[in-house]
């Protein structure tokens, strides 16, 4: 099975980083619950293929809650991109309604307008920066 994430070139503070690396990157870290976008003018502006500060905090944070070294580099054949992908690997196979870490389960009641029909919807989204851990 190929890998559900992968990266061509290492992402580090140090170096050019490759823009499709940096985008797929803050998109898993964020689903994950590790990447908190900047605001600029109150609107997200983050999701940019430039490497930030909240990108390699969510990298530390993520090797921290997995035992990695943390050191805020992710390389393609390193243990923090192989484990990211590992996790990610047994949440597509798992039939647990587990939330991932740093993440809550948020239930929406979903109706059809002028009906009577509804259904409730449950979903992972991510704590709010300083929220509680559970």
């Amino acid at each position: 099975m190929p890998p559900l994430f992968k990266i061509n070139t290492t992402l580090s503070r140090s170096q050019n980083a490759d823009p499709d690396d940096t985008l797929r990157t803050k998109q898993v870290l964020f689903d994950l619950g590790y990447y908190e976008p900047l605001k600029t003018n109150n609107r997200n502006t983050s999701f940019t293929p430039y490497p930030d500060t909240p990108l390699f905090k969510g990298i530390e944070a993520f090797q921290k809650d997995h035992g990695l070294k943390r050191d805020g580099i992710m390389k393609p054949t390193g243990e923090t991109a192989e484990t990211l992908n590992n996790i990610l690997m047994q949440q597509n196979a798992s039939n647990s309604n587990a939330c991932p870490p740093r993440q809550q389960e948020r239930t929406e009641k979903i109706c059809i307008p002028f009906t009577n029909i509804c259904w409730t919807n449950k979903k992972c989204v991510p704590q709010p920066i300083g929220g509680r851990r559970g």
